[in-house]
């Protein structure tokens, strides 16, 4: 995590600026949304460079007045400029639209622009006291917030009329971060008409963060259990001001205001139905009634503390070091051996976790564990967080071992591992038991890489930069999964198949072989369901995956 200090001006605020044709596309939403021959009052929350106003013109976008407000002077500076040589009635002021929002009794018939995109521990504490009263006023919770944008979508929609209307360019993290699930649950009660316009990466020159053009109109509270929402994924064909959106793919849905992801919305209404079908099977059932997966041990510096047989005889530290498994990527199958561990140990790769419960240590009458130690007090191991709160530094606590492991983070899928050994793990696997005596380990490993539940971890995992698909405990616990008894037997040859298909670089074969076997396990999971969902797996996970042809980059309007 940067300091401000580490962090650049324009970023602190939020200085990335938004390209014609997505401000042309915001101004088209914005305008089937309101009646074309009325004058509007229009409200602009961080102005930036003035590009939507620039827009506004080009478009003849009929303006009664506008307000601009921005935190930074030379924005508001240039915005004043513009105002005046367009001739457009209006005023920028030089403010946070958080602490704004809160003093003014202004209504608006229109709010539109790019929101900023700050990590929250950069703003002010003046506008995060701002930000939350704004929520509370909406009856929204946002203490886990962490970005900008997501309170300032809060206070520029309360200056919204009612049958007002916005088109706002936001992070597409909007659709997933957990803080924002209380904000989509307003949206889908206080709002219609509500549309998502998603872009792949790379769609804007300059702008490498994937972005979303959210767009409705403000109603009165809604007392329906549903929403009818649009997406319209769009492809990278522009101009220099316009988008096809005849080549854009529509769905609608109609969607609960439960504060959940809204990556759902990304896969069509059929393979929707198929996934409801799935879950109402009572062979699925949550991961989390079935097992239960945590963050295994915390070193707090596990490159000092994951060791290689080299290290473990040069130090002679073979009585305080317990086998270790170090990443998911070390177990060539689904079943670790300990064949396995052994060709790790041989390779020299990290194989060992230091453990100073394992045997008596008085580090006076061992001089190689004193000379190990001392040598993590030289780098300073010693003055980490974890390591200075506990007593003495380098005994690492709640060191268990598990027969059940899962990838953290993962490229294709997460992988779950039946680990046969005694090896442990770090914070980079999680470890894993289970709550039912009706399945085995086994049995829980070979049903795992399926369709329907790694459909489900695209819908509940969080994506990060270079496509990384990362699960969270809870998201864990989400998980749908099959209680297939006795398919543990087939391990086996899962284990075969998977160790083959890492060779041959086919990550696909162990769903396929996975999937049939359910398919044949007469549990109700159906060809065409499983196919369906294999489908809407593949379209999740290969949107994600294009994320690996950019790194994301903060914009603002």
């Amino acid at each position: 995590m940067k300091t401000a200090a580490e962090v650049t001006a324009a970023k602190l605020r939020g200085g990335f600026y938004t390209p014609p044709a997505l401000v042309g596309h915001a101004l088209r939403n914005l305008r089937r949304l309101l009646p074309t021959a009325a004058a509007t009052r229009l409200l602009e929350p961080g102005v930036g460079d003035g590009a939507f106003i620039d827009g506004l013109v080009k478009a003849g976008f009929p303006v009664e007045e506008i307000t601009a407000l921005d935190v930074d002077p030379d924005a508001v500076a240039v915005t004043r400029s513009k105002l005046s040589r367009h001739g457009i009635s209006g005023k920028a002021l030089h403010q946070s639209t958080l602490a704004w929002s809160l003093g003014t009794t202004e209504h608006f018939d229109a709010v539109i622009g790019n929101l900023p995109f700050v990590r929250f521990q950069f703003v002010p504490a003046a506008d995060r006291e701002a930000a939350l009263l704004n929520a509370e006023r909406l009856g929204v919770q946002i203490g886990g917030v962490a970005n900008l944008w997501l309170p300032m979508l809060l206070a520029s929609l309360s200056r919204l009329r009612v049958g007002g209307a916005f088109s706002l360019v936001l992070p597409a993290e909007c659709f997933t971060g957990v803080s924002a699930g209380s904000a989509r649950s307003w949206l889908l009660s206080n709002t219609a008409e509500l549309r998502c316009d998603l872009y792949p990466p790379g769609s804007f020159p300059g702008v490498l963060q994937e972005v979303v053009l959210l767009s409705g109109r403000r109603s009165i509270p809604s007392t329906s259990d549903r929403c009818n929402v649009t997406v319209a994924l769009h492809s990278a064909q522009y101009s220099a001001t316009e988008f096809d959106e005849e080549q854009a793919q529509v769905t609608h849905h109609q969607v609960k205001p439960d504060g959940g992801s809204w990556t759902r919305l990304l896969i069509t209404p059929s393979q929707l139905n198929a996934l409801d079908e799935a879950l109402a099977i009572p062979a699925v059932a949550y991961l989390r009634t079935v097992a239960k997966f945590e963050v295994a041990a915390v070193t707090g510096a596990n490159a000092y503390f994951s060791l290689r047989e080299s290290e473990v005889r040069a130090y002679e530290l073979k009585p305080w070091v317990r086998p270790l498994l170090a990443r998911a990527n070390q177990a060539p199958g689904l079943h670790f051996t300990p064949a396995d561990h052994e060709m790790n140990v041989r390779a020299n790769r990290v194989a060992f976790l230091f453990d100073s419960s394992q045997a008596q240590l008085v580090r006076s009458r061992t001089p190689g564990v004193d000379d190990y130690l001392k040598d993590g007090e030289n780098r300073e191991i010693d003055r980490r967080y974890k390591c200075r709160i506990r007593q003495p530094w380098y005994q690492i606590p709640y060191i268990k071992h598990a027969q059940l492991m899962l990838s953290k983070r993962c490229h294709y899928y997460p992988r779950a591992i039946y680990n046969d050994t005694d090896a442990v793990t770090t914070d980079t696997i999680y470890r894993g038991r289970l709550l039912t005596d009706s399945l085995t380990a086994p049995d829980f490993v070979a049903a795992f890489h399926n369709s329907l539940t790694l459909l489900t971890a695209e819908l509940e995992g969080r994506n990060f930069g270079g496509g990384v698909l990362e699960l969270v405990p809870s998201e864990v616990g989400r998980l749908s999964i099959v209680k297939a008894q006795g398919l543990g037997g087939e391990l086996g040859r899962l284990d075969a198949c998977f160790r083959e298909s890492a060779e041959a670089n086919s990550s696909e074969n162990i769903v396929w072989e996975t999937d049939l076997l359910l398919q044949k396990s007469k549990l109700g999971i159906t060809a065409r369901i499983l196919d369906q969902l294999r489908q809407a797996r593949h379209t999740l996970q290969r949107r994600r995956l294009d994320r690996a042809l950019s790194e994301p980059v903060q914009l603002d309007s």
